[in-house]
């Protein structure tokens, strides 16, 4: 069944004389049209589980500086395995509902007998189904792989149950409020990811610092995890946990996250009724900007050719691509606040990156030449996110026919919302430099025009793996969830984590080759830090100019591929 044909499914309504046949019917409809879902998407599923499993890998060797710590890896297999679950949950969850109120398909559900805070818990199920295959399916591979033993007692099963309730109510809250604040959408699976860094799924709780603990204890699955572990590896019985309070404490939680999650999204719910169930519709005057940042520059009848238009007008090739700059720039304003939200999250990720290298402490000595690193990788997070969120949002509202109908190439308007995300990345990595250099002041040797060389490098590199991502975007569905995993394995193939000269050699080629930012932070760190390893450029020059050019190709191909599977397959609409 086409993904079209999964959406359109019809809502059913309550009978006369049953209206428990109408709660159970929509709860079921919307179960099967989620395994519907899963089924469409059982290669990205796949994928995610592979990726899932290569960075928790990477970042356990990044924890033992090189060689694997067998003492975490037993007390962080639950952890990773909850995590699994809660990021493909939150990400169905979010990402179907958000698409779904984009196309107008949601409205059906809110115009049922049965309200849509119900009708969503057969959605949830889904999602939970979801969730537990992609858990199931990183903790075989992670076990068969690194050959780390795994075991669960029957006790454990209760802290496990309450775990997986706090996941799916937490899916709930994030659900309401993607659909509530816009923004959300794009910084869903990255805060997911935060919590991930937090809960114990790569580090336990315990060997966090006190401040950091207390926050990680407010997350969702992370009382449950460190229950489940204290259990496993410390030996505790549920009378322990009960008389020290770890139970009770964590029954609390589950209840007040259930309650926050159903305020939430109930809330979202009266928005949806008020605004007319787009999830856009409060940007007040967004919409109206918007078209007139390009009307004035991108109205052209696509019937006749562009050279004509130049002729007879004397408008210029670069109108076209001059609105797609001002729309872009009008659309990055009213998107300020996940500006701020993302910058707080990276704020937190570098903090927890020098946590988890110096296994619960900051190590002064790293500050350096992980907040480069960071830096690096907030660019093309901003960068690559830019552009595949702005594609996406075409593909979803069905305004991405007009690149293809538009006289001016396609290629040529994605490259002006690239010029825009590559300033948009540059202006956020600077943001966070220059946050945590006020709180912890950064000594750098004196740059000089050598820098030019692997910044560039750095720029060109990201830009192709952007162009190929949104390729992809234009013929696979929900490919977000893809770009978070590789956002999370650049990070530590990167050598953002690890400087590639202590990781093991298989790591460090495999981040040389795939990775686009991998030898200009390399480069970077060698003309910047004190101490750096003194290479002359020259010798990195050749793979410095190759890769990026490579990754240029690389996507533009891609892309011109993904467009003509979109154009003859008719999926530019398909939402």
């Amino acid at each position: 069944m086409a993904d079209h044909d999964v959406l359109a499914l019809a809502h059913p309504t309550a009978t006369p004389g049953s209206a428990g046949q109408a709660v159970w019917g929509s709860i079921r409809n919307e179960f099967r049209k989620g395994l519907l879902l899963l089924r469409a998407r059982l290669g990205m599923l796949v994928l995610s589980a592979v990726g899932t499993s290569t960075m928790y890998a990477a970042i356990q060797l990044a924890i033992g500086r090189g060689a694997l710590p067998d003492e975490l890896i037993a007390q962080t297999l639950i952890g990773i395995a909850m995590w699994v679950l809660l990021f493909w949950t939150g990400s169905a969850m979010v990402g179907d509902l958000v698409e779904e109120a984009r196309t107008g398909t949601l409205d059906q559900l809110r115009m049922a007998l049965v309200p849509l805070r119900v009708s969503v818990l057969g959605r949830l199920a889904a999602a939970l189904v979801q969730g537990s295959c992609a858990a199931l399916l990183v903790l075989a591979s992670t076990m068969l792989v690194l050959g780390a033993p795994f075991q669960l007692s029957a006790p454990a099963l209760i802290p496990l149950a309450l775990t997986v309730i706090s996941a799916l109510t937490w899916t709930g809250l994030l659900a309401g409020l993607a659909l509530r604040v816009p923004v959300w959408r794009r910084v869903n699976t990255l805060f997911v990811g935060l919590i991930g860094m937090l809960n114990g799924a790569f580090l336990p709780v315990a060997l966090l610092p006190d401040w950091l603990r207390a926050v990680a204890y407010l997350l969702p699955t992370t009382l449950g995890i460190d229950q489940i572990r204290r259990m496993n590896v410390d030996g505790a019985t549920l009378a322990t946990l009960w008389a020290d309070g770890s139970l009770p404490l964590l029954l609390l939680h589950v209840a007040a996250t259930l309650l926050t999650g159903y305020g939430m999204f109930a809330a979202a719910e009266r928005h949806l009724a008020i605004t007319g169930g787009a999830p856009d519709a409060g940007r007040r005057g967004g919409g109206a900007k918007l078209a007139r940042a390009s009307s004035r520059d991108t109205a052209a009848d696509p019937a006749v050719p562009l050279s004509d238009i130049d002729a007879a007008t004397g408008t210029s090739a670069w109108q076209p691509m001059r609105g797609e700059i001002r729309k872009a720039l009008v659309l990055k304003w009213h998107e300020r606040g996940g500006f701020l939200i993302e910058l707080l999250i990276f704020l937190l990720f570098f903090i927890l990156v020098n946590v988890y290298i110096g296994r619960g402490r900051l190590d002064p000595d790293l500050l350096a030449t992980t907040l480069l690193g960071m830096t690096v990788v907030a660019f093309f997070h901003r960068q690559v996110g830019s552009v595949f969120w702005s594609l996406q949002d075409d593909i979803q509202s069905g305004t991405a026919e007009q690149l293809y109908m538009s006289p001016t190439p396609p290629g040529v308007l994605i490259l002006a919302r690239q010029l825009v995300a590559i300033v948009e990345g540059a202006v956020f990595a600077a943001a966070l430099w220059l946050v945590v250099h006020a709180i912890w002041p950064i000594q750098l040797t004196s740059p000089s025009f050598d820098v030019l060389v692997p910044l560039t490098s750095i720029v060109v590199g990201v830009a192709g793996f952007a162009l190929a991502i949104a390729g992809l975007a234009l013929f696979l569905r929900r490919v977000d969830i893809i770009v978070q995993l590789l956002f999370g394995i650049g990070m530590f193939l990167g050598g953002v984590f690890l400087p590639l000269d202590q990781a093991p050699a298989w790591l460090a080629t495999t981040g040389n080759v795939i990775v686009p930012i991998t030898q200009g932070l390399q480069s970077l760190r060698d003309l910047l830090l004190p101490g750096g390893s003194g290479e002359p450029l020259a010798t990195t020059l050749p793979w410095l100019i190759v890769q990026p050019l490579a990754w240029l190709v690389l996507g533009a191909l891609l892309f011109r591929i993904g467009g003509s599977i979109a154009r003859s397959g008719g999926l530019l609409n398909r939402y």
